[in-house]
């Protein structure tokens, strides 16, 4: 073998054993690393998941704070509602109530000027009877001697009497 061979081989053999060497020596320390890389993957992936719970459970109370709150209002405003509509009611009521009287009154007064239009009516007739009766009485009495006037007229003003103090 020749030295350029020797040296060649001596070289390739160098190589060899400088990456066995390499293998060795790196590789444990390479082996060291992926895991405190894993190590920290996982305690990464760890804290994350932690995390990631923590959130979602804050996002959840603050989601059950939110709907009770909203629950609330709601409650507050169907209440508000209530009591409006119950006062709209009971304003209702009373005008109604109120416009009913006002119906009742105008009847009853209705019924109470119609009433007094017949009265006046029935007391116009009567004194349209009796002015009627009073003319054609005076005509007699203008018809009649002076004395017998006299005696016609006391006849009429005792039975006038007569018939007041019998009421």
């Amino acid at each position: 073998m020749d030295a350029q061979t020797m040296i060649i081989i001596v070289g390739f053999g160098g190589i060899i054993f400088g990456v066995l060497l390499s293998l060795l020596l790196v590789r444990p320390r390479y082996k060291a690393m992926e895991e405190q890389a894993l190590s920290n993957a996982a305690e990464i992936r760890k804290n994350a998941k932690e995390e990631s719970d923590k959130v979602l459970q804050d996002g959840r109370n603050q989601a059950q704070q939110v709907r009770e709150a909203a629950k609330k209002d709601e409650e507050q405003m169907r209440d508000r509602l209530q009591k409006s509509q119950e006062q709209a009611d009971e304003r209702f009521a009373r005008r109604e109530e109120s416009l009913e009287q006002k119906a009742d009154k105008m009847e009853q007064s209705r019924a109470n000027y119609e009433k007094l239009a017949r009265e006046l009516d029935d007391k116009k007739l009567e004194l349209d009877k009796r002015i009627n009766e009073q003319n054609d009485k005076l005509s007699e009495i203008a018809k009649l001697s002076t004395d017998d006037a006299k005696k016609t007229l006391f006849e009429r003003v005792e039975t006038q009497c007569e018939s007041q103090l019998s009421e």
